[in-house]
């Protein structure tokens, strides 16, 4: 027969009271981590359901972009393409909040200390979004500029 002491049924339940305490707080910790990681993913998802919206009116810039390279240009032609051209490029400066948006959402989702190994993908698929676009919008000033030193070059011819 075992004998307890006065206080070892006490110590027995103080003790099962404390590994109990100690096994909800980690639960509760834990299901915090996981709200949080939840959070951030929501977070990533509409990140990039944003610059997958952007990437399509980016993609049909380029086609559009590629088709006039592609076709021969008359002097009608050349004026409805750099109409069309400078409509586009309004189009694309009006969404430049939405870019700007992206970047700064972009690096504090990587920066988040739980974006973990999401942070490389994220900066990088962000980058490559931001560079194609920032392509693009150089390659608009380029073709209106030599649309603007064509169409003045040939008032300058017609002057004279």
């Amino acid at each position: 027969m075992v004998v307890f002491s006065d206080n070892e049924p006490i110590k027995d339940e103080e003790h099962k009271v404390s590994v109990t305490e100690y096994r909800w707080n980690s639960l509760a910790a834990l299901l915090q981590e996981r709200k949080e990681r939840m959070y951030f993913l929501q977070e990533k998802k509409c990140l990039y359901s944003e610059v997958s919206s952007l990437k399509l009116i980016l993609e049909g810039c380029q086609k559009w972009l590629e088709g006039i390279n592609s076709s021969p240009s008359g002097q009608g032609n050349v004026t409805q393409q750099l109409e069309q051209c400078r409509m586009k490029m309004a189009s694309m400066k009006a969404l430049e909040d939405s870019v700007n948006k992206i970047r700064k959402w972009a690096a504090d989702l990587s920066s988040s200390q739980l974006a973990g190994s999401d942070a490389e993908s994220i900066n990088a698929d962000t980058n490559n979004f931001l560079d194609r676009w920032g392509e693009l919008m150089l390659r608009f000033v380029l073709l209106l500029d030599l649309s603007f030193m064509f169409c003045v070059g040939l008032h300058v011819v017609n002057i004279c």
